[in-house]
């Protein structure tokens, strides 16, 4: 998740309202959802499904869910 929406191409808004809890007991709300391409070859160096959470102030990386989607870490 990250608060960089110009990372996006393609946003899509989420089919019902949701929120990320932080571990401060935060709740921010996820405004959009799309692929964030890294590299030279897009298809290939994208993160899926990544959500816009304008109110964080870091990004947030599950190492989990990039290793299902096929990359390695």
């Amino acid at each position: 998740m990250t608060s960089h929406q110009e990372w996006f191409r393609d946003l899509r808004t989420p089919d019902r309202l949701s929120y990320i809890e932080m571990k401060d007991n935060t709740t921010h709300p996820i405004r959009h959802i799309d692929n964030v391409s890294f590299g030279k070859d897009d298809k290939n160096n994208c993160i899926k499904n990544v959500f816009e959470v304008p109110t964080i102030r870091k990004n947030l990386v599950s190492v989990g869910q990039i290793v299902e989607q096929g990359m390695q870490v």
